[in-house]
């Protein structure tokens, strides 16, 4: 019998991490493309965010950094450095411009700029709502992340005692 909880526990946490690792991937898509994008088309992209409250003052440099900072994002996730922070990150940064965009969308009552995300052809409630889902399969890989390196650690930390 406990053979067969062991093997279960193992393949738990076996499905976790590959979970983990799939939601870690579309992150590095998701976040590798939109910087690549925003950067080849920047010149636009700045142009875009004049008309944006609050940050149509600061558009360029706002557009260069939120470029490299998906570039560094995508990079950490693919060498996968210090996964929960990079992880922890990718959410904040995923939850600044949602919340931006709410505020844009929805308090503001402009559209923002025609980049309109990755589907083009959705409407700005429906961008919203793929980001929010896009944010709790972050915040999920984060915690699949932690629950699996602390239960590897504390196995490691068991074997080495015995």
């Amino acid at each position: 019998m406990l053979d067969i909880l062991s093997i279960r526990k193992t393949l738990f946490m076996k499905f976790r991490k590959l979970f983990a690792d799939l939601i870690t991937i579309g992150l590095v898509v998701l976040w590798g493309y939109a910087g690549i994008t925003k950067l080849l088309a920047y010149s636009f992209f700045a142009q875009q965010l004049q008309s944006y409250p609050i940050i149509k003052y600061y558009s360029t440099p706002v557009s260069i950094a939120m470029s490299i900072t998906m570039l560094i994002i995508a990079v950490l996730l693919t060498l996968q450095i210090r996964m929960i922070q990079t992880l922890s990150l990718s959410a904040l940064f995923l939850a600044f411009i949602k919340a931006y965009l709410i505020y844009v969308v929805k308090l503001s009552g402009m559209a923002p700029c025609s980049c309109n995300g990755i589907w083009p052809s959705t409407s700005w409630d429906v961008q919203i709502g793929i980001n929010i889902l896009v944010l709790v399969l972050n915040l999920t890989a984060i915690y699949f992340r932690k629950s699996t390196s602390e239960k590897n650690y504390n196995a490691c930390h068991i074997n080495h005692a015995l």
